[in-house]
């Protein structure tokens, strides 16, 4: 976090290093990678919710650049107009 908010550089420079190290171990040609978050949430419960948005931000670029999964964890209270 820099000021506040996600630091993409340092963001993509610290996952893109287990994406590669994923993608080796695979045992497929083309295999499919998943990264499973659930810090927007976090942030989101601490009130940080411009941090919050600003990483899902950053995972939607993740999935783009290196073609992964992202599955993000967020509670069902934070879906206005739906009951857990």
């Amino acid at each position: 976090m820099v000021s506040g908010l996600p630091d993409p550089v340092r963001f993509f420079g610290g996952i893109s290093g287990f994406i590669e190290a994923a993608a080796k171990a695979a045992k497929t040609k083309q295999p499919r990678i998943v990264v499973c978050g659930e810090s927007a949430a976090l942030l989101r419960g601490e009130g940080k919710l411009d941090a919050a948005i600003r990483l899902d931000q950053l995972c939607d670029e993740l999935a783009k650049i290196h073609e992964v999964d992202v599955l993000c964890a967020h509670p069902v209270s934070a879906v206005p107009g739906v009951e857990s």
